[in-house]
């Protein structure tokens, strides 16, 4: 490996550590944690996973975690539990229309930090590094499963 390599390493700690710090001042906003405002976004920008098991297995949270902030957004009437399908097993979250200008406002954050980490780059560079980090990602995930 290059120096350059070990060099920026750290990025996805410092990323996160941006990424956090961009989204409490919203969660601060509506009275939720930073956690509910996540588990809000993950919802909201990936509908095709919304039981607390999915978020727990692609956001890699604690299931405690996870747990408490769910029975926190229920409570709030920002997020519903439904069952589907006559399945009485399987729990699937919804988000409630008073979350909807939380959602937006996280949202809002979202966009302002890929703005910021992508500022500079040209359109092949973000090409070249979505593809990089899409494998990284996977090889990461194959892992740890």
């Amino acid at each position: 490996m290059s120096k350059e390599f070990f060099e920026y390493a750290g990025l996805p700690f410092t990323a996160k550590k941006m990424y956090d710090r961009m989204l409490i001042p919203a969660a601060d906003k509506f009275g939720i944690t930073k956690t509910e405002l996540d588990i809000l976004l993950f919802l909201a920008n990936n509908p095709e996973y919304d039981t607390a098991t999915d978020i727990v297995k692609v956001r890699r949270l604690t299931k405690s975690h996870v747990s408490t902030s769910v029975d926190s957004l229920v409570k709030k009437g920002l997020l519903e539990r439904m069952l589907k399908d006559g399945n009485t097993k399987t729990v699937h979250l919804k988000i409630m229309p008073a979350a909807d200008c939380i959602v937006e406002e996280g949202r809002a954050a979202q966009r302002n930090f890929w703005q910021i980490l992508l500022d500079g780059l040209t359109a092949e560079e973000k090409r070249t590094a979505a593809v990089v980090l899409g494998k990284m990602h996977a090889n990461i995930n194959n892992a740890l499963n």
